[in-house]
């Protein structure tokens, strides 16, 4: 297999352009590094990809790959083609997957400059002042008449790329597989077209939400203000000095003793004293004071929560004017993708949980919003890891029951009603404790479902979910074991092989079905996107991407009126491609995937049809069309 490296220099990304105008192509053979331009790259990088033999090796490959398809549509399908093959690669991600395996991805940086530095000892300029962001200039420019250090560090990145390939394989003896590495570039490789892509808001709903919470934070901050814990204070700006002819500005401030007070008399503490910080101090924190039982406590943890929506206002503000393209990552440490950075801080994945948020995200013109999620994901995925490890799981036996009988949520509760009251209460236990949960961590657990849970009830309903899965038994007996003293503390995860190192024990309980459903999920996430973009025959040709939230997928689907079928074929051909992945990934637990229409990003959208059977946008009753 011949391993060439190539890098594209391009125009500057924009909102409205995230694949901009290649300018040049440098590829690294075995010989010296080349440097084309735009066409010639062109030819160069069609020529490559029909090389079934040739492995093409990148940083950060997606972006390359999606400029060079914005350059020329024809790539394409060829780019699919060799992703399939498993022929093209990214250093980045082999580095993740290094270090996921060491237990030190969190504290690694993985960019090209660091990894030439860290394998090869050498420093790649990456200066603002270089040509870096500079190459727009040589646009349409003879390559013979650029300037030498232009035409250095275009070829330089593709020389250190191919080098930090070679020396990642070297130093860590072939780890990762081949198979998993080009699974995780192709996935990276939808994510960035998704990316690309971008996502739109609607101002009305964005203007009158942005009102809403404004008036929320100013209510709270009048009783606030009036019980002593809010004050309002003169001070510089952040990164204004005085000596620098700065002014004071009046900004409200938290009054810290008055607040620590109000926590160590309030009623949920008196007894059992307020929970502290390291420095003995007592604890202000969101948690602490939402669960005091003083409600103007109560209320300054909701003020606090209505100024997180506002940060997150912002973000919809800017997806009014022009696409917002979140930041999406395809590689965390238990295998699952994640979403925004502290510098891009719009995370899909994680919106705040307060009404109309989600519903101010709209579609293109023309288009509605399809949304896929698999039923009970990570508990299918958690009874096959049984399966597979003890081969037995009777959540397993539940889902082979067949549609309407295949319900977790409800076994658990028809066999346990007088500790699990309902089916929505099931959730709680099934979903928190196959990680590991312990009965006092589950308390604070059920918070984030809206239920107060004492701890003698966290105890029955621990004993209830154990005695209702017993798989539950040998399976911690073997995340003890992998995370004992006596142990090299990795897991392996199912299928894909990929190893996570350092774990921790419920670190370890929850990598096993988590990664596991990512890696289905991601997986038909790069087949509904190869659809889209390079299966002209396809329901999906011509439909966009616009979130992945683990086990949901959101496309933009084009759609005219209630006659128009596009959107119910479009949906059969997603739940294909779920199913198609689900049968690698979980081989033996049954896969359920169901989709929903809608104009607008519902949150508990269902599906609806037409009398003539078609699937048909979905709204809230005060929204229906």
């Amino acid at each position: 297999m011949t391993i060439v490296a190539l890098d594209t220099e391009t125009h500057l990304i924009s909102p409205n352009n995230q694949a901009p105008r290649l300018v040049s192509v440098a590829i690294k053979g075995a010989g010296k590094a080349q440097l084309f331009a735009r066409k010639a790259g062109l030819a160069q990088v069609r020529k490559l990809l029909r090389e079934r033999a040739t492995t093409i090796v990148g940083a950060n490959i997606a972006f390359d790959t999606c400029v060079l398809g914005a350059a020329d549509a024809a790539l394409i399908p060829l780019l699919f083609d060799a992703y399939d093959a498993d022929r093209i690669v990214d250093v980045q991600l082999q580095e993740k997957l290094i270090t996921i395996r060491q237990g030190s991805l969190k504290y690694t940086k993985v960019s090209l400059g660091d990894l030439a530095e860290r394998y090869l000892d050498e420093s790649l300029d990456k200066s603002a002042d270089g040509w870096r962001l500079r190459y727009s200039e040589l646009d349409g420019v003879p390559i013979h008449e650029w300037p030498a250090a232009a035409i250095k560090y275009a070829k330089d990145d593709a020389r250190a790329t191919r080098a930090v390939y070679f020396a990642q394989r070297r130093d860590f003896e072939g780890y990762p597989h081949r198979a998993e590495l080009a699974r995780q570039t192709r996935a990276a490789f939808a994510m960035r077209l998704m990316q690309n892509w971008g996502i739109n808001a609607n101002a009305e709903s964005v203007a009158a939400l942005r009102a809403e919470t404004e008036a929320e934070v100013e209510q709270f901050s009048k009783q606030l203000h009036k019980a002593g814990l809010l004050r309002l204070e003169e001070r510089y700006p952040k990164g204004v000095l005085k000596r620098d002819g700065g002014k004071k500005v009046v900004v409200e401030t938290r009054s810290m003793k008055a607040i620590e007070a109000r926590v160590k008399a309030a009623p949920a503490y008196k007894k059992s004293g307020a929970p502290s910080t390291a420095t003995g101090r007592a604890s202000t924190s969101m948690a602490t004071l939402r669960d005091s039982g003083d409600p103007v406590l109560e209320n300054m943890a909701k003020r606090a929560k209505s100024a997180k929506v506002l940060d997150f206002v912002r973000v919809l503000e800017k997806a009014t004017e022009h696409p917002f393209h979140p930041r999406w990552n395809v590689l965390q440490e238990t295998g699952r993708s994640s979403c925004g950075s502290k510098e891009d801080p719009g995370n899909l994945q994680a919106q705040p949980r307060k009404g109309g948020i989600r519903q101010c995200w709209e579609p293109s013109p023309g288009h509605i919003f399809l949304t896929t999620d698999v039923d009970c994901a990570e508990l299918r995925s958690w009874s096959q890891v049984t399966y597979s490890l003890f081969g037995f799981s009777a959540m397993r036996d539940v889902f082979l029951q067949g549609e309407g009988r295949d319900d977790p949520h409800m076994a658990l509760h028809l066999a346990f009603p007088a500790v699990v009251p309902d089916r929505q209460f099931a959730k709680i236990p099934n979903f928190g404790f196959p990680g590991g949960l312990g009965a006092k961590k589950f308390v604070d657990y059920a918070k984030n479902y809206g239920k107060r849970v004492s701890l003698d009830q966290a105890y029955e309903l621990r004993a209830a979910w154990q005695a209702q899965w017993p798989e539950h038994q040998p399976y911690f007996d073997h995340i003890s074991d992998l995370t004992s003293d006596f142990s090299d503390h990795e897991l392996t995860q199912l299928f894909s092989g990929r190893i996570r190192g350092q774990v921790r024990f419920t670190q370890a309980a929850n990598s096993y079905f988590q990664g596991l459903t990512a890696d289905m999920m991601l997986d038909a996430f790069y087949r509904i996107q190869r659809a889209c973009y390079a299966r002209p025959g396809s329901a999906l040709y011509g439909c966009r991407a616009v979130a992945f939230v683990h086990d949901e997928i959101m496309l933009e689907v084009p759609y005219e009126n209630r006659r128009d079928d596009r959107p119910h074929r479009a949906a059969l051909e997603v739940q294909k491609h779920i199913s198609d992945a689900a049968a690698i990934w979980t081989p033996d637990v049954p896969n359920r995937s169901s989709s929903a229409a809608m104009r607008r990003w519902y949150k508990g959208a269902k599906a609806k049809y037409t009398k003539q059977g078609l699937l048909r946008p979905w709204a809230p009753e005060r929204d229906a069309e």
